[in-house]
C-alpha cells in the first residue's frame, strides 16, 4: 500500500467515522418520522421536500451497513428509517413512490428502482441484525417484482410500465441480489441474479463501444431518443458489481472507457452523462460519480491490476472538492465542468455511495495489509 493511498484512506475513514455519520444520523433525521430528504449548506432540513422511499431505505441501508464495517453503532438511525419506511411507504400492490413531508402518501406509483433498495436495505439489515421482519419483507418484494416480470426479459419500470426501460433499476436488484446471498438469506435469489447477468451481457453491455447503454424500447432495443446516452459514473459503479456477481471481465473495460469519455484530467472530476452519438458532455459532476470512480479504481488496485497511489489521488481530489471542512460531515453534491460549485444543499441520498466506496476501500487495506 502506497503512502499516498494509506493518508488518503485514513483521511476519509476518519472523517466518515467521526464526522459524517454523526452529522446524517442526527441533522438529517426527523424525529416525525424517517429521514429529511435533503439539508441546505448550513445542516438544516429542507423541509417542505417531499421524501422518496429509495432515500429511507438507502438511509436504512447505509447505516445498516456502517454498522457492519466497525465505522459506526448504526442500529438506531438504520432502525428509525426501515420503521419509518415499513409504517408509511406501504401501498396497496407494493411500495410507494414519494410522501409528503408529514409522512402521508404523495405519489402511490409502483417503481421497481424503490422496490430494488427495499430489498437492498432488507438483505442488510438481515446481515447486520438478523432482523426477521425483513426477512418478511424482502420475501414480500421478490412476489411484488416477480409480477413486474416481462417476456422480453429483466422488469418493468413499475406500475403502470412505462418506457424506455433502463439498465439503472436492475442494476441495483442485482446489487440486492448479491446482498441477499451475501447475507444468507433464506431466499432464492439466484435465479434473479442470473437472469440479470444475462441482461447484462446482452442487452446492457455493448461489447463493440465498451459502455453501459442506459435506456432501451420493449425489446431491449436501444431507445430511439434516449439511447445514445450514457453515464461513466454507472459503468464504473457497474464494474465493481459485475466483478462482485463473477463478470470480472467486464470491468477493465469498462473503467478504461469510462474514464475515455467521462474523466476530465485538469479537475479530477467524472462527468454526469455523455451523448455517444457527438461527444457531448452535460457539463454537471455530482459526488455520486466520483465516489464510484475511486471505488473502481481501488478494486483495480486490490487486484495488482492499477496503481493505489491513482486512487489515492483520485480519493484525495474528491475530498478536496466535495469534503470541505466548513460542512463538517456534509458534502458538496455537485460541481460544473470547470469546477463551480453548483448544488445548494445535500442530499441525504449520496451517503449510501460514500459507505459503498468506504466498503471497498477497508477490504483494499484489509488485503493490502496482509499481501
Amino acid at each position: 500500500m502506497t503512502h499516498l493511498f494509506q493518508e488518503q484512506s485514513d483521511r476519509f475513514l476518519q472523517w466518515l467515522q467521526e464526522a459524517a455519520l454523526p452529522f446524517w444520523a442526527t441533522r438529517a433525521r426527523d424525529h416525525k418520522g424517517g429521514f429529511f430528504e435533503a439539508l441546505d449548506l448550513d445542516g438544516d432540513p429542507l423541509l417542505d421536500k417531499p421524501k422518496r422511499l429509495r432515500v429511507q431505505a438507502r438511509q436504512a441501508f447505509s447505516f445498516a451497513r456502517a454498522e457492519v464495517l466497525g465505522l459506526y453503532g448504526g442500529r438506531a438511525a438504520s432502525d428509525h428509517a426501515y420503521d419509518f419506511l415499513l409504517s408509511h411507504g406501504r401501498g396497496d400492490e407494493g411500495f410507494v413512490h414519494t410522501l409528503h413531508p408529514d409522512g402521508s402518501v404523495l405519489d402511490s406509483k409502483l417503481d421497481l428502482y424503490d422496490h430494488a433498495f427495499v430489498l437492498l436495505a432488507s438483505a442488510e439489515r438481515y446481515r447486520a441484525y438478523q432482523d426477521e421482519r425483513a426477512l418478511g419483507v424482502a420475501r414480500d418484494v421478490l412476489t411484488i417484482i416477480d409480477g413486474l416480470r416481462m417476456k422480453e426479459g429483466g422488469y418493468a419500470e413499475g406500475q403502470p410500465h412505462t418506457l424506455p426501460r433502463r439498465q439503472n433499476p436492475h442494476m441495483h436488484l442485482f446489487e440486492a441480489f448479491l446482498t441477499m446471498r451475501l447475507a444468507n438469506m433464506p431466499l432464492d435469489q439466484d435465479e434473479r441474479l442470473e437472469e440479470i447477468r444475462r441482461l447484462l451481457k446482452s442487452a446492457f453491455y455493448d461489447k463493440d463501444a465498451q459502455v453501459i447503454r442506459e435506456h432501451f424500447d420493449q425489446y431491449w432495443n436501444l431507445h430511439p431518443k434516449k439511447g445514445q446516452e450514457v453515464e461513466p459514473g454507472h459503468m464504473v459503479e457497474w464494474a465493481w458489481l459485475a466483478a462482485e456477481g463473477g463478470n470480472k471481465d467486464l470491468s477493465v473495460p469498462l473503467i478504461t472507457k469510462a474514464r475515455a469519455i467521462g474523466y476530465q484530467e485538469n479537475t479530477g472530476l467524472m462527468v454526469n452523462s455523455v451523448d455517444l452519438s457527438n461527444g457531448e458532455h452535460n457539463g454537471s459532476c455530482r459526488l455520486w460519480p466520483q465516489t464510484e470512480h475511486v471505488r473502481a479504481l481501488t478494486m483495480l488496485a486490490r487486484w495488482g491490476e492499477g496503481d493505489d497511489d491513482q486512487a489515492g489521488l483520485l480519493l484525495k481530489k474528491t475530498m478536496d472538492r466535495y469534503f470541505p471542512e466548513d460542512l463538517g460531515g456534509g458534502y458538496h453534491d455537485e460541481f460544473a465542468i470547470d469546477g463551480t460549485q453548483l448544488s445548494q444543499h445535500m442530499p441525504s441520498s449520496s451517503l449510501y455511495h460514500l459507505i459503498t466506496m468506504a466498503d471497498e476501500i477497508i477490504r483494499a487495506r484489509q488485503e493490502f495489509a496482509t499481501s
